[in-house]
């Protein structure tokens, strides 16, 4: 008997995508806050 592995490859690129896209919208909000308090 053989199992075939489901081809979810697609799911898993567009997950590090999102993730990507998520970390980078955080980044940016850190640095925008930073800036914003160095120059009070």
């Amino acid at each position: 008997m053989q199992i075939d592995t489901p081809e979810n490859g697609g799911f898993m690129i567009a997950a590090y995508v999102v993730t990507a896209a998520i970390l980078a919208g955080y980044a940016l909000s850190l640095w925008r806050r930073a800036t914003r308090a160095l120059k009070r």
